[in-house]
């Protein structure tokens, strides 16, 4: 009986074993289809050196030699507590108090840089500070006095300290979904209002328009657009292909180079932080948080304020300039699509967190 051969690589000349028969075609060898009927004596007559690798693996392999670290073409594996909870508050419509002045301010965001500085040192991961903000801050729709939150952001302070995550969480979805919609006319009036607030990059104001109102222009994700019974889950999908595998070729090093640069360092410090925090706007991400909530943050609470931004600053340093493990940093660069009905299109909105976009305004500061 004879063996059968795949095309691992197959060196010129000829073989007493190894060899196809004349039914036996190069694009069979090349394939790696199984081939036999071997003709003892019958020389290889193949012009070509045969590779397993495919075009994405050869690419893999580039980008791997480029950049000294693994490839990873994958949204991760979702798997763990923090993550879970996650998820749970990504779904809240970021209805959250401004943080009140004097010592409990300064505790909270006291807190807040430990948080961040934990996520910078890999000791947690990004769900983990998400998660703290959000739920945090919470609104209540029955407490509404400066008093009153201060005691009820002791009290949630305290939980924290103690590990009552999952209390805390509880109490968010529940007080999320006692808030009151309000009202704002029909669809196009809300439409209008969408996009002036867009224009003027009060994003998170323009999210809780579209998701609070009862009669809305937000398209569920499972409803069915066509007669094909394409949902807008589909439409937002096409809309987003799978990328392409571009041509190993073109991977070369230019004319001229003889070896990879070196990848350059960043360096951002508190003062880069301090100077990009008095200039943020926008993020609309499902953290719940809006950009002049972390400018507060960042520069209204004294000593607190300035060991946040030496947080931050150590998190865009390891971020910009050490191999990274997605799990750890994926809800830091999660960001929120959202389909407007215009039929018979539906547009896709992407909403950025706000650490997503301010993040680069530090490194091109730094």
């Amino acid at each position: 009986m004879h063996p059968q051969i795949t095309s691992v690589g197959l060196l010129l000349g000829t073989s007493s074993e190894l060899t196809p028969s004349p039914d036996t075609s190069v694009a069979d060898i090349i394939s790696g289809t199984p081939f036999s009927g071997i003709i003892p004596g019958t020389p290889i007559n193949i012009s070509m050196q045969v590779t397993s690798e495919t075009p994405e693996e050869m690419v893999k392999d580039k980008l791997q030699e480029l950049y000294q670290a693994s490839y990873l073409n994958s949204p991760g594996l979702p798997g763990g507590l923090w993550y879970e909870r996650w998820r749970i508050i990504s779904q809240l419509r970021g209805r959250q108090y401004d943080l009140p002045g004097g010592s409990i301010g300064d505790r909270f965001v006291e807190a807040l840089a430990n948080e961040i500085l934990s996520l910078a040192q890999g000791e947690h991961t990004s769900e983990r500070a998400m998660v703290f903000a959000a739920v945090l801050l919470q609104r209540n729709r029955m407490i509404k006095h400066a008093k009153d939150i201060r005691i009820l952001l002791e009290r949630r302070l305290r939980l924290w300290s103690e590990c009552e995550w999952d209390i805390l969480i509880n109490e968010a979805v529940t007080l999320d979904k006692k808030l009151m919609n309000r009202g704002y006319g029909n669809g196009n009036d809300i439409s209008k209002i969408f996009h002036s607030q867009m224009a003027r990059g009060k994003v998170k104001e323009a999210m809780r328009k579209l998701t609070e109102e009862v009669d809305t222009s937000v398209l569920d994700p499972m409803k069915i657009i066509d007669d094909a019974g394409t949902t807008v889950l589909d439409d937002l999908k096409s809309k987003h292909p799978l990328p392409t595998i571009p041509d190993p070729e073109s991977l070369h090093l230019p004319s001229g180079f003889t070896e990879i640069p070196p990848l350059l360092q960043v360096q951002v410090t508190a003062d880069i932080v301090e100077v990009v925090a008095r200039k943020l706007h926008g993020g609309g991400g499902p953290s719940g948080s809006k950009a002049d909530q972390w400018a507060d943050f960042l520069l209204r609470h004294g000593r607190s304020s300035t060991h946040l931004r030496e947080a931050v600053a150590a998190l865009a340093n390891r971020l910009g300039n050490e191999d990274v493990p997605w799990d750890s940093i994926r809800a830091l660069v999660a960001s929120r699509l959202v389909a407007l009905d215009k039929c018979p299109w539906s547009p896709a909105n992407r909403c950025w967190r706000m650490s997503e976009t301010n993040l680069g305004k530090m490194y091109g500061r730094g």
